[in-house]
Order: structure tokens, then C-alpha cells, then sequence
């Protein structure tokens, strides 16, 4: 599985936009952590956490006796590349709509 088949379920990026946080990237959230009020099962949070950790997304490392999990940012650099043309191109098309329109209101 890639990075793109990982970030395709809406759980996991849940998982994704909470280890990305200022606490998460310092001290990395355990499941318990992360299944806190999500709705998500500890079992399905392992699921989607283990196929994270495949696509080398999220990293898990034992604190005593606590897993803790990271978010491993380079994991997204592929995707970022492969992305940012298309949001580029995007931003330069939304640039000219919104010049576009201000004009019309001007006229």
C-alpha cells in the first residue's frame, strides 16, 4: 500500500491530522490517546495504525510501558511532489477567477 492508498480512508487521516499536532510531534500519542472521544475502537485504531506504520507514515516506539506513535512528516514528501504542480496550477486558476470576478463587480 502507498501513501496514497493510506491517506484515502477519512479514519486514518483523522489519525494523520491528530499526530500532527505540537503535542503529538513532541510526545506521541498512545491509542488510548487517540481513540478518546473518535468514535474508533482500540482494535480498529490498531488496524488503520499498523497500516500506517507499513506506509511509513507513522512511527510507534515504547515508552516504558506505553506505545507511543509519530508521525513521520517525509513519509508525505512523494505525495507533496506529485501534488504540488496541481496546486499550483490550482492557485494560479482560483488567482484569475478571483480577478475576474472583482472586475465584473467593478463594471
Amino acid at each position: 500500500m502507498d501513501i496514497f492508498q493510506a491517506i484515502a480512508d477519512p479514519t486514518r487521516r483523522q489519525i494523520i491530522e491528530q499526530l500532527s499536532s505540537y503535542h503529538a510531534a513532541k510526545f506521541g500519542l498512545s491509542i488510548k490517546e487517540l481513540t478518546h472521544d473518535s468514535g474508533i475502537s482500540r482494535q480498529a485504531m490498531t488496524k488503520h495504525l499498523n497500516t500506517l506504520i507499513k506506509t511509513g507514515a507513522v512511527a510507534a516506539e515504547f515508552q516504558g510501558k506505553e506505545k507511543r506513535h509519530f508521525l513521520k512528516h517525509y513519509a508525505f514528501s512523494d505525495a507533496w511532489q506529485w501534488l504540488e504542480p496541481i496546486a499550483k496550477q490550482w492557485d494560479g486558476k482560483l488567482q484569475n477567477l478571483k480577478h475576474h470576478l472583482n472586475n465584473e463587480d467593478k463594471a
